[in-house]
């Protein structure tokens, strides 16, 4: 089984109510973040790679840190 695992980063202007902030604006934001992500994911397709041994879990978590 392969796990893509997406991180929801917050923003400065969020943190405080990050997990109540239901606002259309809000919504809109983590929606976009989450296409944005899934499409990275699917481009680079790391799932794809070889496995070796005998792994029942891969877990792939997005490298944002060159973008």
């Amino acid at each position: 089984m392969h796990m893509v695992r997406l991180i929801y980063p917050g923003k400065d202007w969020q943190m405080a109510a990050k997990d109540i902030n239901f606002s259309i604006g809000s919504i809109d934001w983590r929606w976009g973040q989450g296409y944005s992500d899934a499409i990275h994911a699917i481009q680079h397709a790391k799932w794809m790679d070889e496995v070796k041994g005998h792994q029942s879990l891969m877990v792939h978590e997005l490298d944002r840190t060159n973008e």
